[in-house]
């Protein structure tokens, strides 16, 4: 999956493609910021710490809506990727009742498109998990969409009738920890959001290292790490509930 659409180069030449004039958009970021300075005047005055929650939020779709649309589309793919993520993980975050919110994720849609394609290791993954007989798994389906425009690489469905999000990660994904206390690959910071969100709704969630599933060294190995994963998401969100 791609976690946030905003990698990558603005357009085929490398240079953003911006709103029209650099006068345009300081005007837009001179505005926020008298608006900003407004709502931190309104934050100050407020009583407890979960509604000063809420009112951030609040503060901030109905500001970061002001440039919905047009505007949206005209923004580069950085600015506009950004904002897409970061929707993605307020409504995860049980604000996705709120009118702004549902408004700006309608306006991203039109111009941040996600990467949907599949890897041949997610292909090879989803054959391997679909026939096994251990896991019995109902339906193995790739590139879906569990809500709030969270598309995973596959969504399983297990003998118990319960979904299951795998999601074959590549290195980019993870750092390496050479800490004296202990090593090892550990994911990134958008990896744990990710997963977080995922789990915000409702969803097992099992992550899968790229670098762990070579088939063709030792494909019993990968066999059974793949079942492992999956009983062990589904055995330890059980317990959770």
């Amino acid at each position: 999956m791609d976690l946030n659409p905003s990698f990558g180069n603005d357009t085929e030449g490398g240079e953003s493609s911006g709103v029209d004039s650099d006068a345009e958009e300081e005007g837009i970021e001179e505005s926020e910021a008298k608006r900003g300075g407004k709502a931190r005047k309104q934050r100050q005055s407020r009583g407890s710490s979960g509604g000063k929650e809420e009112s951030v939020v609040d503060e901030l779709l109905q500001c970061t809506s002001q440039r919905r649309g047009k505007q949206l589309q005209q923004s580069s793919k950085v600015v506009s990727g950004q904002l897409s993520y970061a929707v993605r993980i307020w409504a995860a975050a049980g604000h996705a009742n709120k009118k702004p919110l549902q408004e700006l994720q309608a306006s991203l849609s039109k111009c941040v498109v996600q990467d949907g394609r599949t890897s041949e290791l997610e292909k090879e993954v989803r054959r391997e998990l679909a026939k096994d007989s251990v896991l019995k798994l109902q339906s193995v389906r790739s590139q879906v969409d569990v809500g709030h425009g969270w598309i995973v690489d596959m969504l399983a469905e297990t003998a118990s009738g319960n979904e299951v999000v795998i999601e074959v990660d590549g290195p980019q994904h993870f750092a390496t920890c050479r800490h004296p206390v202990g090593t090892g690959v550990h994911p990134l910071g958008n990896t744990a959001i990710r997963d977080n969100s995922l789990r915000r709704l409702g969803k097992r969630v099992v992550c899968l290292a790229a670098t762990d599933l070579d088939f063709h060294a030792n494909k019993k190995k990968v066999i059974k790490l793949l079942r492992e994963k999956v009983q062990g998401a589904e055995s330890l969100q059980a317990a959770s509930e």
